[in-house]
């Protein structure tokens, strides 16, 4: 499944650490809703907050999932599909990843 990751930024000043993490708990529980698996929840020290990696179907479940962190959350999220060494090595020869 292709990998998607999230780019989580805290909207009005941030979030406290207990708050930090139910951002994290919630992306956990809405990335399980929608039928995709969690790889990895990062909480940064600078921008962005957090950086959340996911296996899902494909872009529109991405999206979903996304999409409705930011909504219940508050955050803002910038989504890209990542790929491993060996799927930019198909896209480069041209074939489907």
């Amino acid at each position: 499944m292709p990998t998607y990751i999230g780019m989580v930024s805290f909207r009005d000043g941030g979030k406290s650490g207990g708050d930090a993490l139910a951002v994290g708990r919630a992306a956990r529980a809405l990335i399980e809703t929608h039928g995709g698996r969690i790889l990895s929840i990062y909480w940064t020290e600078d921008t962005p907050d957090m950086v959340i990696a996911f296996e899902g179907r494909d872009r529109a479940q991405a999206a979903a999932v996304y999409d409705d962190l930011a909504s219940q959350q508050g955050v803002d999220i910038r989504m890209a599909r990542a790929l491993t060494e060996g799927e930019k090595e198909r896209q480069l020869s041209g074939q489907d990843v």
